[in-house]
């Protein structure tokens, strides 16, 4: 896409595999946050691979980082709260998770999901 690249997707162990599935309709959905927030937003996970997935403490057993559409973003642009309120508008058939000072989750799931993480 014109803002994100495909590094930022792949698993980060090197040992798992070196190709990323990552769904249009998440890279969209990206591009549409990132237009929201004036700037730029950063992918820090994107696509997991089952065994990886499952080496991360808390991870959910059938994430869908799993399945390339979900992505764990951050941006410096604005506060976490305005950011969430932006993710959680534009993901109206997706998931939104609030991880405050960490991270959003958003995903393209297909029904609304909402949650607060620690």
């Amino acid at each position: 896409s014109a803002h994100f690249r495909l590094s930022e997707f792949k698993c980060h162990d090197e040992n798992f595999y070196g190709y990323a599935r990552i769904a249009p309709e998440l890279i969209e959905l990206l591009e549409e946050i990132r237009k929201e927030v004036g700037g730029a937003i950063s992918v820090i996970s994107g696509y997991r691979p089952p065994a990886y997935n499952a080496a991360i403490p808390g991870a959910a057993k059938n994430s869908y980082h799993i399945d390339g559409i979900a992505a764990d973003i951050v941006t410096r642009m604005i506060s976490y709260e305005k950011f969430y309120t932006i993710c959680d508008r534009l993901t109206p058939h997706g998931g939104c998770g609030f991880y405050p000072g960490r991270w959003i989750h958003v995903d393209v799931r297909g029904f609304k999901a909402r949650w607060k993480g620690a």
